[in-house]
């Protein structure tokens, strides 16, 4: 008597395999989906601590914190800008300004549509060798310094400046806030006058 298998068998083992493969297919693409968006997580964090110790390092060094200036024809005052005057070797100062400014109005980042109708980015404004008493400012140059900013506001103290922040990201059907809650650096600056 020869020994095999029947249809009906064959049939029910396709198709255990058939569950088996769909449940191993349907874990790998949530475990890259998962690392994906820790990927992205860690990078963003990178990118927040590399500017947040450039933004303190920049506020400890500044010799003026104007409380309203005028920045490419664009009024600066906290909470959503800040300028400074940086002490130069020459008696003269260099301008930094930072302003919050829509994400869709930077022509080079990705697109990505949940960003550009809710986050901002920060942005810094230089320009070398002006007065250091001045408080209008033209031809500043502007330079991106973080993407995802949800929430920035500068306060100033009387010899002290405040800066809160969180930045966001859309992971799914989720908001992330980093950090969560949002982060506060308090710079007491050694140059002021």
């Amino acid at each position: 008597m020869r020994r095999g298998f029947t249809l009906l068998e064959l049939l029910v083992a396709l198709a255990l395999l058939g569950v088996l493969g769909g449940l191993l297919l349907g874990l790998l693409q949530g475990t890259g989906r998962a690392s994906s968006a820790a990927r992205q997580v860690a990078e963003l964090l990178a990118e927040y601590k590399d500017a947040m110790g450039y933004l303190v390092d920049t506020l400890a060094e500044a010799r003026v914190l104007l409380p309203n200036a005028t920045v490419n024809g664009t009024s600066c005052a906290p909470p959503g800008c800040l300028a400074l005057l940086l002490p130069r070797g020459d008696g003269r100062c260099d301008l930094r300004a930072y302003r919050l400014d829509s994400r869709s109005s930077i022509g080079f980042l990705p697109r990505d549509p949940w960003a550009d109708g809710n986050l901002r980015v920060l942005r810094e404004f230089r320009l070398g060798g002006v007065g250091c008493g001045e408080t209008a400012f033209s031809n500043a140059q502007p330079f991106l310094l973080l993407d995802y900013v949800g929430l920035l506001e500068f306060r100033l103290g009387g010899n002290w400046v405040a800066l809160t922040v969180q930045l966001a990201l859309q992971d799914g059907n989720r908001t992330l806030f980093l950090p969560n809650p949002p982060e506060v650096f308090t710079v007491y600056p050694r140059n002021l006058r």
